[in-house]
């Protein structure tokens, strides 16, 4: 039944401190439920049934037996002896006979060792109940510490009265230490101690050290806030010189530093610290992670003077003038290509690693900037024969103009000697031919990003090459030729309004710009 754990001790103990206290509190001070307690208001608690007879209620063992002859003959022998040095004799005492007393016995032994005291008429320690412990601390917490009591073995009267002094007005840590040393001082149980300051065992324990190992004023002084590791000059410094060392001085096989690795390297400088003291100095100072980005520049020398040029032709141009932008798009393999594509619920594309191919392709166009038109057929290879054929067929494209410009990027085979012996053979036979003059005008080297076309060639792969799953090389350019003949005609009916409406998925806009990255690196 429950409450038959409960003692007439615990139970006149909470009676007598439920007349100062509520319900709560005393039972915390009998040490007792707070349901048990409400058994008791109410008045159906049932009283423990009293102990039986220590000789019926436990049966005679071997243990026993050595303690009441060989313990018993010992402590009348030396009066006034502790319990661990009777336990020890013990130890000794049957270490050779077939009863030895075990070290896992001693629990055993110091309750025998209670009991027979008390039945010798020898009481043990007395110390104060909780009831009368709060009373102590209380007096000295309210200012209302009696006198007669200020005389202690352990303090002077002095530092009896910054003691007090301290318990009575000050901050809360220094109140708690100020009652924990007066407590200590006058036997109050840590644990009283503990329930009445409303701190942990562990704390109590960690400043019973601090006042055994430190004096008095020491312990009653207030903390001073030492300066956090982060505000070091010292530890700053010898981070510093550590992340600008490389890694791979300090044994790292890494070319840049962890937070960790530089732990580890402080380390063996002698210098320990956190983590996060780490991460706090090297952000205060500035510093942050951040991954290098990719860009697009040109080596050549003479990237302005070229830019120049360019503008200043198109800037220019006049009614009978063309300008063209030439490039070849591929190789590329007739295969099917991941992309985006609209699918139903739950569908899920998948393209395999693994594809046999079905023929390759090459695409040379050249981009007629002005009129947003596109000429273009299919080669075999990219060569030198392959860019004297493009130039042919859009100079025969614009037959009515007097000068077509052909810009292209800085590849060997739009440089070669037999392009340029081309081009300057077509220019001298054009009065006879009744066809345009052919202007050179080459991009900066490894300055593809400026090449108009390659915006084009982005919108065509990402509308006709990704997700088309093509049976072979005719058909992949039947559906090219349809498309590059409908943009053709779209921008024919609208001129002015190129890159914007239904050909919106190209990247850029189809007019030169240097500022402007025209070729996606992702086709």
């Amino acid at each position: 039944m429950p409450g038959k754990h409960i003692t007439d001790d615990r139970l006149s103990k909470y009676r007598s401190a439920h007349k100062k206290w509520n319900r709560q509190t005393a039972a915390r001070m009998a040490s007792i439920s707070v349901n048990s307690a409400r058994r008791i208001d109410r008045g159906i608690h049932v009283s423990q049934r009293p102990a039986m007879d220590s000789q019926t209620a436990r049966r005679s063992g071997k243990l026993s037996t050595i303690w009441r002859e060989v313990a018993s003959t010992y402590i009348a022998s030396h009066p006034g002896v502790i319990v661990k040095d009777v336990f020890d004799y013990l130890l000794e005492f049957t270490r050779d006979t077939r009863c030895a007393v075990k070290p896992s016995h001693r629990r055993s032994f110091e309750r025998w060792y209670v009991r027979e005291k008390l039945a010798r008429g020898i009481n043990p320690k007395k110390y104060p109940d909780l009831v009368e412990s709060y009373a102590f601390l209380r007096s000295a917490h309210q200012d209302s510490f009696d006198k007669a009591n200020r005389i202690s073995d352990k303090y002077t009267t002095t530092e009896m009265a910054l003691i007090l002094d301290i318990a009575m007005s000050s901050s809360p840590r220094r109140r708690n230490c100020a009652l924990f040393v007066l407590g200590n001082a006058f036997g109050i149980p840590h644990a009283h101690i503990a329930s009445y300051l409303m701190l942990s065992q562990s704390t109590i324990r960690r400043w019973t050290k601090e006042l055994i190992w430190g004096s008095l004023q020491q312990f009653l002084s207030p903390l001073s806030r030492k300066r956090p590791k982060r505000e070091s000059q010292n530890i700053k410094a010898v981070l510093f010189k550590t992340l600008h060392t490389p890694p791979t001085s300090y044994g790292f096989s890494r070319t840049n530093w962890r937070a960790i690795d530089l732990k580890s390297a402080m380390l063996k400088e002698g210098v320990i610290t956190s983590l996060w003291t780490i991460r706090n100095m090297i952000r205060s100072e500035g510093y942050h992670w951040r991954k290098a980005k990719v860009s697009l520049t040109s080596t050549d020398q003479h990237y302005k003077e070229k830019v120049d040029r360019i503008k200043s032709i198109l800037s220019n141009l006049q009614s009978d003038e063309a300008f063209f932008s030439v490039d070849e798009y591929g190789p590329f393999t007739i295969r099917l290509v991941s992309g985006r594509q609209l699918v139903g619920p739950g569908v899920l594309p998948i393209v395999p690693q693994w594809q046999k191919s079905r023929g390759n392709l090459i695409l040379t166009a050249a981009l007629e900037l002005s009129t947003n038109q596109i000429t273009h057929f299919y080669s075999e290879k990219r060569n030198t024969m392959e860019m004297i054929k493009i130039i042919d067929l859009v100079r025969c494209s614009a037959a009515t103009k007097t000068v077509i410009y052909v810009s292209w990027d800085a590849a060997s085979w739009h440089m070669s000697k037999a392009l340029n012996k081309h081009v300057k053979s077509i220019n001298e036979l054009a009065e006879c031919d009744r066809l345009p003059n052919v202007v050179l005008v080459p991009l900066p080297a490894r300055a593809q990003f400026l090449n108009v076309i390659e915006s084009v060639f982005s919108g065509m792969a990402k509308a006709v090459i990704h997700n088309g799953n093509f049976e072979d090389v005719t058909e992949a350019k039947t559906i090219l030729d349809g498309y590059i003949e409908q943009r053709n005609i779209y921008f024919l009916l609208h001129p002015r309004r190129a890159g914007n409406k239904i050909w919106r998925c190209e990247k850029l806009a189809s007019a030169f710009n240097e500022s402007q990255n025209f070729k996606d690196p992702r086709y």
